[in-house]
């Protein structure tokens, strides 16, 4: 299980990982992505990309039908990943927006 015991983030255990991709698009800070590199059954699982910025959610832990991704044992709210969402929010509209 790949545990990121600094960041008290959700630990995800790539085996178990079937690649359904439901937690891409649960997370609101947009933090998976596809492996490309297979798990040993052959799938493409999920990889957490700056767990520093996890918000503690929990929304990809509760839609995860592998049971391939744990909550972290103190699951408090991480202030660091909403500043990130807020921005990445922000941006996203500016985006829209035609602004630079």
């Amino acid at each position: 299980m790949d545990h990121l015991p600094e960041f008290n983030t959700v630990a995800l255990e790539r085996e178990r990982c079937k690649g359904c991709y439901l937690c891409i698009k649960a997370c609101p800070n947009e933090l998976f992505l596809v492996d490309k590199n297979p798990n040993q059954a052959g799938h493409y699982p999920v990889l957490m990309e700056n767990a520093q910025y996890c918000l503690n959610c929990m929304r990809c832990v509760d839609i995860c039908p592998d049971q391939a991704l744990t909550p972290p044992v103190s699951a408090k709210l991480n202030w660091q990943g909403v500043v990130f969402w807020g921005s990445l929010k922000w941006h996203q509209r500016q985006n829209k927006q035609g602004k630079p």
